[in-house]
């Protein structure tokens, strides 16, 4: 009978109680310890490419300017919603509501579907816009309590306005605009108070982005900054 032959263990090998070298089970922890790290890897980073691929915005490079802050009195008196108001010349046609086709390649969901065929296109509302028609709504209430207090304004205007004393609030923190204004001088004294004029402001282009919702706005006949059918 042949006798069986082993080929010879290192002096590691027999040194070790399980038979594996110390530098094999290194070689084994770090491979472990490689899949591991890619394990996690996959499982943390899938949703940043996610967000990453959806994170592409439907929006052009909008040009940012210094703007100062001045007073108007022609917005301060002008009653929104009336013919001819001033307030109406903020809005686009269309009163920024945009369409946006196949809105899953940005990363959105929940428009308005404009299509018979779902994902196919969107509506959605420029929030800048929503804003600006919360801020008339509010200027509009006052404005006729002021001239009219026994008016009878429609229900669903001062419905919209309680709505949105709460979204501009969110709306302002948001932005959170971190301009540092100057003092009040009124008759060669400062005053320990400020009324936000005369500070200035890095902006975007507004111009940019009404001729932006003007171009893909959703809706070709809606116009005004008012309309109180809709609730926005």
């Amino acid at each position: 009978m042949s006798e069986s032959v082993y080929a010879p263990l290192d002096r590691e090998v027999e040194d070790s109680p399980i038979g594996v070298s110390p530098r094999r089970w290194q070689q084994y922890f770090y491979l472990l310890l490689a899949f591991y790290a890619l394990s996690v890897a996959v499982l943390v980073l899938e949703p940043f490419q996610q967000r990453g691929s959806a994170g592409i915005t439907i929006f052009p490079e909008f040009s940012k300017h210094q703007v100062t802050f001045r007073e108007n009195v022609t917005f301060e008196r002008d009653i929104p919603g009336i013919n001819n108001s001033v307030w109406n010349s903020l809005l686009p046609e269309g009163a920024g509501f945009i369409k946006v086709d196949e809105p899953t390649r940005f990363g959105l969901s929940g428009g308005f579907p404009l299509e018979d065929l779902p994902g196919t296109a969107e509506q959605y509302c420029i929030s800048m816009f929503h804003q600006l028609n919360c801020l008339a709504t509010l200027k509009r209430a006052f404005e006729i309590v002021k001239q009219s207090p026994r008016s009878s304004e429609p229900d669903l205007l001062l419905e919209h306005a309680a709505h949105c004393w709460d979204y501009l609030r969110q709306a302002i923190m948001c932005a959170a605009d971190l301009t540092l204004e100057t003092a009040i001088v009124k008759d060669g004294k400062m005053l320990s108070s400020v009324d936000g004029w005369d500070s200035t402001h890095q902006c975007i282009d507004y111009g940019e982005v009404y001729a932006y919702a003007y171009e893909h706005r959703s809706n070709h006949n809606q116009d005004g900054i008012i309309n109180e059918g809709e609730n926005r």
